[in-house]
């Protein structure tokens, strides 16, 4: 598929997506709609990987210009963050510190489950 194609399929999902978050009365992110879109239309092979592949490749390794804005806002908030800096860095290492522990917890559970499969075949 041609380079416009896939780049209009792909910000045609998203403006789906756009539309959906608005239309359903749940507070789902415009991108997590969007996503949820792809994914459907993926699983019920109504879209072809390879058909967006390139265009797909190139917005994730250029990434990092998607978080520009979000750090100019942080900038245009630094007083705000240097008033709350404490809470900010407790929220910061409480949330890692769980994230950590659901990650191995949920890695020790399939590891578990991995080898109670294993002995009873």
């Amino acid at each position: 598929m041609p380079l416009i194609k896939q780049i209009f399929v792909v910000f045609f999902i998203c403006l789906l997506g756009n539309f959906l978050s608005e239309c359903i009365p749940l507070p789902i992110p415009n991108s997590i709609m969007a996503m949820v879109l792809m994914l459907g239309l993926l699983a019920l092979r109504w879209l072809r990987a390879d058909s967006i592949r390139q265009v797909v490749d190139f917005l994730q390794k250029n990434m990092v210009f998607f978080f520009i804005p979000s750090g100019v806002s942080l900038l245009e908030h630094y007083e705000l963050l240097r008033d709350n800096l404490a809470a900010i860095l407790v929220i910061c290492v409480v949330s890692m510190l769980a994230t950590y522990g659901a990650a191995a917890g949920v890695v020790w559970l399939v590891l578990r489950i991995m080898k109670k499969g294993g002995e009873t075949q």
